[in-house]
């Protein structure tokens, strides 16, 4: 890694043909990339940390929202705004090749559609309490799982 913590010149020098297939440039070559990246994740954790204790405000048992209606509208949004950013990004590359749809898919219904409806369903039976400190176990029983299958 060089000075600034940049691995790309060290990647580019390696492989010469692996810098025309970059799709943009790392936070190091954009001004203030990294603090706009850093700020980015702080804004992610929090959504992600709050999460549970608006989830049970949506869920409220006298005027809230169902849990799988909660969980569809999220999907939804994510969809459109992930669709409407994706041309930007991607320009030409935005569907995928035919042969990934199924992985694609799998990977949508296991790590989106089912995680999210279990877990909405497990927060509106139980505290937002109860919801982050499982959520801060994931890493935990990925690692549990990743050895025990190894």
């Amino acid at each position: 890694m060089d000075p600034e913590g940049d691995w790309s010149s060290r990647e580019e020098a390696a492989h010469p043909a692996a810098s025309s297939a970059r799709l943009s440039p790392s936070a190091s070559q954009v001004p203030g990339g990294r603090l706009q990246g850093h700020l980015a994740l702080v804004v992610v954790q929090l959504c992600f940390g709050l999460f549970p204790v608006y989830g049970i405000l949506a869920m409220d048992p006298e005027v809230g929202f169902d849990p799988l209606g909660v969980a569809s509208w999220r999907i939804l949004a994510a969809s459109v705004i992930l669709l409407a950013i994706a041309p930007l990004r991607y320009r030409g590359r935005l569907i995928p090749p035919r042969r990934e749809w199924g992985l694609l898919f799998a990977c949508a219904l296991l790590g989106i559609v089912l995680n999210q409806g279990f877990f909405l369903l497990g927060l509106a039976r139980s505290t937002a309490i109860n919801a982050g400190l499982v959520m801060c176990l994931i890493p935990v029983f990925t690692f549990v799982l990743a050895a025990a299958l190894r």
